[in-house]
């Protein structure tokens, strides 16, 4: 990236994605970065976030000397005007931001979580359009996600989302209709707005470390979550059998890509957008199979087989309680999707993950998991 000078306003750096850019922009900009960040303790919550996620990518030393360019801002999506009182406008006002990156999200997705949900991104989202607005900044970056494609199969086009696939939860929902109010705001020409949509985000690919505790991740937490309940109430024995259903066999699997890949196309495309074009998929070209998956969980947990079955009538009572604890991921893990990249010419090989690397990936995440939980400490080779 160019090392620009200009201020940069940055929502969800607290979060996985927003904290992992707002350290690469530190690192790669001579800019200003001003966070958005909800009270109390906001300059250090986002302190802590940041240097979680250089210290993931193992760029800690790195970014320490760059941190006094970070600035944040106490705002609540959730707040009319977000919040601001007007010292903050004022400080934003004078700082002359002409880019904004909006990462703030609730990943909830349960029903009943449902008010918060769509208040947080989708009126959410309206409050900082509005502030974009009313900062006159030239250009508006938005991280949505590539499941805005709901239920549909095959290609899905960078373009907006075809309203007859149903969204599988309210998470998928809320982000339709956040898509549709910067879709909005783009045609009404006030300033450039970019949609850019990732796949499943996993961590850094070179330390395959990462901050997050969702997506694959939270997959992989309630597979160990499962497995030590099993222990406890003494039905884990020397082999544990669990079948899974699969129902489009080995034909689908999961879209991972990897955070500093993600970014660097992010950033790049931001740069230098594609004349005529709004939405960018931010997805991996290819798919790590339900067998790979399996591959990998079977050398981080021997004495677990996974079985995949393409009836529910072949699962018996202790697979049935696994697959309902599972239910959230169950259209993840069968993805049929192939995500338009029209950027591509020819789709980058080293986007493709091996076994042994989603190995690694898995290996960090329960490393990290099982210290942060104090769960018994298995050998595990990290």
């Amino acid at each position: 990236m160019a090392q620009s000078s200009n201020p940069i306003l940055l929502t969800g750096a607290t979060g996985f994605i927003g904290s992992n850019l707002a350290a690469h922009l530190l690192l790669t900009t001579k800019a200003q970065v001003f966070c958005l960040v909800r009270a109390p303790n906001a300059q250090e919550r986002l302190i802590q976030a940041v240097r979680a996620a250089a210290r993931a990518a193992a760029l800690d030393d790195q970014i320490l000397p760059q941190l006094n360019r970070l600035t944040a801002i106490a705002a609540d999506l959730t707040q009319p005007q977000l919040g601001l009182g007007s010292a903050q406008w004022r400080v934003l006002q004078s700082a002359g931001v002409a880019q904004l990156w909006h990462c703030a999200a609730s990943l909830r997705f349960e029903p009943r979580h449902r008010a918060d949900i769509f208040e947080r991104n989708v009126m959410g989202t309206q409050r900082v359009l509005d502030l974009a607005a009313a900062l006159q900044i030239s250009q508006f970056n938005a991280m949505s996600t590539a499941y805005v494609a709901g239920k549909c199969s095959g290609l899905v086009a960078e373009q907006p989302v075809a309203h007859h696939a149903a969204p599988n939860n309210d998470y998928e929902a809320s982000k339709r209709q956040a898509e549709n109010r910067l879709l909005n705001a783009h045609q009404q020409g006030t300033f450039q707005v970019n949609i850019f949509r990732p796949s499943i985000v996993i961590g850094n690919s070179t330390t395959y470390d990462s901050t997050s505790d969702s997506g694959l991740y939270g997959f992989v937490a309630a597979v160990e979550q499962f497995r030590q309940q099993l222990r406890l109430n003494g039905s884990y024995v020397q082999h544990c059998l669990l079948r899974v259903h699969t129902p489009d066999g080995t034909t689908s699997g999961l879209n991972l890509m990897p955070i500093d890949r993600l970014l660097h196309e992010a950033i790049a495309l931001a740069q230098s957008p594609t004349p005529s074009q709004v939405v960018y998929h931010l997805s991996n070209p290819f798919l790590v199979s339900l067998e790979s998956l399996q591959h990998a969980l079977t050398s981080i947990y021997p004495d677990l087989e996974l079985q995949g079955v393409r009836e529910l009538s072949e699962l018996q009572p202790v697979d049935r309680l696994f697959h309902r604890r599972l239910r959230f991921y169950h259209p993840y893990l069968h993805d049929t999707k192939q995500f338009e990249r029209r950027r591509d010419a020819h789709p980058p090989a080293d986007l493709r993950l091996t076994v042994p690397q989603l190995e690694r990936y898995l290996q960090r995440f329960i490393t990290r998991f099982r210290w942060r939980n104090a769960a018994p400490p298995d050998e595990i080779a990290v």
